[in-house]
């Protein structure tokens, strides 16, 4: 007998010419035979008040292929093991469920067995994402907020919070006084304000902020009504000279050997450690050539820390604006971090700016290590 390849037809309900039409060389009684052994094997079903042939032997008109019922009996151990927090009985009565989310529950009962204490943190969303599943978006992505519906679970639940879209600024000092920070992301923007705005000397990374900027991306690398003019517009017009207090640097990792006093710096750019990240502040610098612009090297050896402690290779970027970078940026590490911020760039991974959350950047306003 002639075997018949279904997945030819890609219509669930269909005629018997169509299975004439993919082996237009079997005869009637072949015909007859193949849809029989289908029906026998479950894999299709005659589609009764469509009738039947004139000819002899003789076939319904119409059939429809019967639904392979995938058995999940495999995965009942792993639902029996997760933490009673999840809904346990409704993957029990769905397996399918669990099988199309498996990675992510798995993760998030394990935090919960072990009473994981970033679950109890106060984060924002993406820096928790990151905290719990490495994917600092995945708690807003639809997956992610099924996945929590699921579980009957909400945000206040694990302990995160929403960055709303911010103003393009935040005021920590009188007009023209302190330092500037920009960061390229929003989270990490908002957490680092939440931070300062708590602690009472208005410190982290050993300076003092005046204000807190979000550069939104490529944002800050347009000539036209851009950061020089914006900042002018703030008070912020001469560069004070003062760089880093070094004394009040938090110790964020490196080989110890980084130098964070930067002359006549006042304007401090971190953003994600990869080739996009880099880009934008090498551009932002060469836009604003009035301004004393140097990477807040306390923060991204912050990063780069938690990178190496992870001990694994970064995610690759998936920034379809990645391309050639400034290698110039490497000139700001030393040691161990350099080679990581240099294999990151070479082969186009990205550490990001998530990596770090609100927890940390309240340890570091109390110069506390991160």
């Amino acid at each position: 007998m002639k075997r018949i390849d279904l997945g030819k037809i890609k219509k669930t309900r269909f005629g018997y010419e169509e299975v004439l039409d993919i082996v237009p060389e079997l005869s009637y009684e072949e015909l007859h035979e193949a849809l029989e052994e289908m029906c026998r094997k479950g894999l299709i079903a005659p589609v009764k008040k469509s009738g039947k042939t004139s000819f002899v032997p003789q076939v319904f008109r119409e059939y429809r292929k019967v639904a392979v019922k995938q058995d999940y009996s495999h995965l009942l151990p792993e639902i029996k093991g997760l933490h009673p927090r999840l809904s346990i009985d409704r993957y029990l009565k769905n397996p399918k469920e669990f099988q199309d989310s498996r990675k992510y529950v798995l993760e998030l009962s394990e935090l919960f067995w072990k009473e994981d204490a970033c679950l109890a943190q106060w984060m924002s969303v993406k820096e928790k994402s990151y905290a719990i599943w490495g994917e600092e978006k995945f708690l807003e992505s639809r997956q992610g907020r099924a996945l929590l519906a699921f579980h009957h679970l909400d945000w206040e639940a694990l302990h995160c919070y929403y960055a709303p879209e911010p103003f393009f600024c935040r005021v920590f000092q009188p007009e023209g006084k302190g330092d500037v920070l920009i960061l390229e992301n929003k989270d990490t923007w908002y957490s680092i304000g939440r931070a300062l705005k708590e602690n009472g000397t208005g410190r982290i990374f050993g300076i003092t902020p005046g204000i807190l900027v979000y550069g939104e991306g490529n944002k800050i690398t347009r000539e036209q009504e851009g950061l020089t003019a914006f900042l002018q517009e703030m008070g912020y017009s001469v560069p004070n000279g003062k760089g880093y207090d070094v004394s009040d640097t938090v110790d964020c990792g490196g080989s110890g050997n980084e130098d964070y006093g930067v002359p006549g710096g006042m304007v401090y750019y971190a953003g994600d450690i990869d080739r996009a990240g880099v880009n934008i502040f090498c551009e932002a610098r060469k836009k604003n050539p009035g301004l004393s612009m140097e990477p807040c090297l306390p923060l991204y050896q912050a990063m780069v820390k938690r990178a190496l402690l992870k001990q694994e290779l970064p995610e690759e970027s998936r920034d379809g604006r990645s391309g050639n970078w400034d290698d110039s940026f490497l000139e700001y590490f030393s040691g161990e971090s350099r080679a990581l911020v240099r294999k990151v760039l070479e082969e186009n991974r990205r550490i990001p700016q998530e990596i770090l959350n609100y927890q940390d950047y309240k340890n570091m306003c109390r110069g506390q290590q991160c």
